[in-house]
C-alpha cells in the first residue's frame, strides 16, 4: 500500500474518531466518549509518525496534503452518519 493512500484513510479514520469524541460529550454519551477517548492516542498517532518518518520537505508536504484531504473526508463522512442516524 501506498504511504500517501496510509496516511489518507489514517487521517480519515482520525477525524472521523475526532468528532465522534466530540459528539459523545456534547450528548452526554460516556461509554462511547470513554472508549472513542481511549483509543483516540492510538489512531492519531500514524499519520504523525508518518510525516516524521519523511526525509525531505517535499515528501512531508505531500503527506500532509493526502492528511489534509483525508480529514476533509473524514468530516464528511462523519456528518453524513448523523444526517442518517438522526433523520
Amino acid at each position: 500500500m501506498s504511504k500517501y493512500v496510509l496516511a489518507f484513510f489514517a487521517s480519515m479514520l482520525l477525524e472521523f474518531w475526532f468528532n465522534m469524541c466530540a459528539y459523545a460529550a456534547n450528548h452526554d454519551s460516556y461509554t462511547l466518549g470513554f472508549f472513542a477517548n481511549l483509543t483516540y492516542p492510538f489512531v492519531s498517532m500514524i499519520p504523525v509518525v508518518m510525516i516524521v518518518e519523511q526525509k525531505t520537505w517535499k515528501d512531508k508536504t505531500k503527506i500532509a496534503f493526502f492528511e489534509g484531504l483525508g480529514y476533509g473526508i473524514g468530516t464528511i463522512i462523519f456528518l453524513a452518519f448523523l444526517k442518517e442516524r438522526l433523520g
